[in-house]
């Protein structure tokens, strides 16, 4: 409750300067940024775990002023049993940023929905995540999160790094680490039968990207993670996408 209370605060600090930041902001940069990302993954993982095989991503991120973040995510399963178009998951991500020297903080909250989950069956419909994060604009650009699952009352931490190295011509390659530890009750909020333990997770991902002039992009990867959830267990998948930049 503490660290709950700790990021409510943070957050309230962080809006009461809003007003002004905003508009001294918008004045030296530009107002609207938008991407649209288009992306497969042959392994759906989430903070460690495995959720299911293949699936289709559809990501639409929008920036006010270098200020205001809105990111909308949906996930469709690749399975041959669901219908082509079936979404499982939406999730919907604003956030308030703070910068300082080299460096930012975050603060927003996450709305998890699952439009196919089966109230009769118990399974989660929507579940809520408050954040705070800290982000460093230095070699690697290194940054730390926090979240709280408000319904499954969860915490997860996580750190990560990653850099873009120029390799030649419009190709660059992409190497990316994440790290976290899950307090957790209940990981997996749209299981039926969900994960009551906490556990520890370290995953890293390659890509290859090749630049379409100056508003678009083509990557293609590989991810593997590892997780002790129950057991230490391992996954390697292959992941692609297609970014055009407003």
């Amino acid at each position: 409750m503490k660290k709950l209370t700790l990021i409510i605060m943070l957050a309230t600090l962080a809006t009461g300067v809003f007003a002004q930041d905003l508009k001294t902001t918008s004045e030296t940069s530009s107002p609207l940024s938008a991407a649209l990302t288009v992306g497969y993954e042959s392994q759906y993982v989430f903070r460690g775990l495995r959720q299911g095989d293949g699936i289709v991503t559809a990501n639409v991120n929008t920036v006010i002023a270098d200020r205001i973040s809105f990111d909308l995510l949906a996930l469709a399963p690749m399975a041959r049993d669901v219908k082509m178009g079936a979404i499982n998951e939406v999730d919907a991500t604003l956030k308030y940023i703070v910068p300082v020297e080299n460096a930012s903080f975050d603060f927003g909250g996450i709305l998890y929905t699952y439009p196919r989950s089966k109230v009769s069956l118990k399974e989660t419909q929507y579940t809520v995540e408050p954040f705070v994060a800290l982000r460093y604009k230095a070699f690697l650009n290194p940054s730390v999160a926090a979240y709280y699952d408000v319904n499954m009352r969860t915490w997860s931490f996580e750190g990560s790094v990653n850099e873009s190295i120029k390799l030649f011509g419009n190709f660059s390659l992409v190497p990316s680490i994440h790290a976290g530890y899950v307090d957790a009750k209940d990981a997996e909020p749209e299981a039926v039968r969900a994960v009551k333990r906490s556990y520890r997770y370290a995953d890293g991902a390659l890509d290859l990207v090749y630049a379409l002039g100056d508003h678009a992009s083509l990557s293609v990867g590989e991810r593997y993670v590892v997780s002790d959830n129950v057991e230490w267990t391992r996954h390697g998948w292959t992941g692609a996408s297609f970014q055009l930049k407003f």
